[in-house]
């Protein structure tokens, strides 16, 4: 009866490394608490070799329920809320860059960022070659400032 249960404890220790590679290669912390939760019922089958199969498995089911609420808070505070939400948004990506002033025609006024050329609207008086700074973005339109 006790090597059943010291493979017991190599059966969860198992299930949890399975747990965290699987987790590693997706990475979306969702696998993390069952893995957490598979280390808890190896250490207490290790501590309890008498602990029952039925009981094992209630109490991996319960620890994993418990550490995923209070487990996808933490991931949602710090971790995704540091992933830029301007990912998909090359608009917003563009404030604060710098570009250079190509074209003057009356009120319109041409900008070049990158290898692209814009449309643009400042409040500065402009020379063609000024250098400008994105300062926000109006649909299509960049809004610059000068260089000082």
């Amino acid at each position: 009866m006790g090597d059943f249960f010291t493979s017991m404890v190599q059966i969860w220790l198992a299930v949890g490394i399975i747990l965290i590679v699987l987790e590693v290669m997706t990475a979306t912390f969702f696998l993390l608490w069952p893995a957490i939760a598979a280390f808890i019922v190896a250490f207490l089958c290790a501590i309890f070799p008498e602990f029952a199969f039925i009981g094992q498995l209630l109490v991996f089911a319960f620890v994993s329920a418990i550490l995923l609420v209070p487990g996808r808070r933490i991931v949602d505070t710090f971790i995704k809320k540091k992933a830029s939400t301007k990912l998909n948004d090359r608009m917003a990506r563009m404030i604060g860059q710098q570009a250079s002033v190509v074209s003057i025609d009356g009120a319109s006024l041409r900008v070049k960022l990158g290898d692209t050329e814009w449309s643009a609207i400042s409040q500065d008086e402009l020379m063609l070659g000024d250098k400008v700074q994105v300062a926000q973005t109006e649909g299509n339109v960049l809004v610059v400032a000068a260089i000082q």
